[in-house]
C-alpha cells in the first residue's frame, strides 16, 4: 500500500464484465437489492474510466443474433408490459436430443465439436445431458466402457468399537441406516457420479485438477489400458 490514502492503495485495478449479462447473486433479494450490489451502485464507481467496446467478435458472422442480444441486454425483448422474454422458435430445441445433435453432431463427430457446450443451471441438468452423451456413444461404440465407482462405509466411532456388547453409552453404528443404492445414487459437485461413460472423443473435465481450463480428451479404451489427450479450453 504505497498511498493508504486513496482508493485501492493508488494501484492500478482494471474491472471487467458486461453488467447487463453477469449480475451478483443476493440471497431472497429484490431486483433493487441486486442493482444495489452491482459494482456500478459503489461510491467509488465514478472514479473509473469506462472503455466500451465496440464489437463483439463471436457474433461477426450472425449480426440478427448480436441484435437480439442487445435487444435483451436493454431490456427490448421483453413481451409488452410483461417480465417475459420470448425466445425466437429458430433459437430453440424442444428435445434435448436434437439439441446434443446441434452441437456435437449425431455421431459426436463435428469437426469444432471440442468449441461446443451446452450449458446448464443446475447440477442434476448438467449430469443427465452428459449422461445421454455418454449414452448415445456407448450404443454405437463398442470400444465404450461403463466404469463404477467402489461404495463402502465406514464406522468413524473406532474407540467406541472397544467397549464392551452391553454399553449402553455406545454410540450407534450409522452404517445400516444407508445401502449402497443410496450412497449410488447420491450427487455431489465434488465428486464424480457414481457410473463413469467414457468413449473415445469424450471430454471428461478433472475435478481435482488446478488448473480449471484443462481438461481429459479419450482415444483409446481397452481393457487393461487407455489412451488420452490433455487439451485446455
Amino acid at each position: 500500500m504505497q498511498q493508504p490514502n486513496v482508493p485501492f492503495g493508488g494501484k492500478v485495478v482494471i474491472l471487467g464484465g458486461d453488467f447487463r449479462q453477469i449480475l451478483p447473486t443476493v440471497v431472497k433479494g429484490t431486483r433493487a437489492n441486486i442493482i444495489d450490489a452491482t459494482i456500478t451502485s459503489s461510491n467509488l464507481w465514478p472514479l473509473f474510466k469506462v472503455t466500451h467496446l465496440t464489437k463483439n467478435v463471436r457474433a461477426l458472422q450472425d449480426p440478427a443474433y448480436a441484435e437480439w442480444l442487445l435487444s435483451v441486454g436493454e431490456g427490448r425483448a421483453n413481451e409488452p408490459n410483461s417480465e417475459e422474454l420470448k425466445v425466437p422458435r429458430e433459437m430453440l430445441e424442444l428435445h434435448l436430443q436434437d439439441l446434443i445433435n446441434h452441437c456435437f453432431g449425431q455421431q459426436y463427430d463435428k469437426p469444432d465439436h471440442d468449441d461446443a457446450a451446452i450449458l446448464c443451471p443446475i447440477n442434476d441438468a448438467v449430469n443427465n445431458t452428459n449422461k445421454q452423451i455418454a449414452q448415445s456413444k456407448l450404443k454405437d461404440d463398442p470400444s465404450a466402457r461403463k466404469y463404477l465407482a467402489a461404495t463402502n462405509l465406514i464406522n468413524l466411532n473406532r474407540n467406541e468399537q472397544q467397549q464392551e456388547d452391553n454399553d449402553e453409552n455406545r454410540p450407534e453404528d450409522p452404517r445400516p441406516r444407508f445401502n449402497e443404492e443410496y450412497l449410488n445414487s447420491h450427487e455431489n459437485a465434488s465428486l464424480p457420479s457414481h457410473d463413469l461413460l467414457v468413449a473415445p472423443g469424450i471430454n471428461v473435465m478433472l475435478i481435482r485438477n488446478l488448473s480449471w481450463w484443462w481438461f481429459v480428451q479419450w482415444h483409446q479404451i481397452k481393457d487393461n489400458t487407455m489412451s488420452q489427450q490433455l487439451a485446455h479450453l
